[in-house]
């Protein structure tokens, strides 16, 4: 399965924010959605971040990237 975003025109510091959502994929990995996450079942949008039920088939909300693997105890990969 492939996550994917898109952006017509990045905000300035687009690239240096790492909030959204994340996921564990293969108990080793992790996966991020910035804006959204869409899956036949389910859509997550950042604006509605608050109003969902934490995990979503697994996805839940950060504030950073090292909150996420923090809380999923993944060590983060720095190759």
């Amino acid at each position: 399965m492939i996550y994917r975003h898109n952006e017509v025109i990045p905000e300035e510091g687009y690239h240096e924010k790492t909030d959204g959502f994340y996921r564990v994929e293969n108990e080793t990995s992790i996966v991020f959605g910035r804006l959204y996450v869409l899956n036949k079942d389910y859509a997550l949008y950042r604006d509605e971040k608050d109003t969902y039920e934490y995990p979503v088939d697994g996805w839940r909300w950060f504030d950073s990237e090292d909150e996420a693997y923090s809380f999923f105890g993944i060590e983060k990969n720095t190759i």
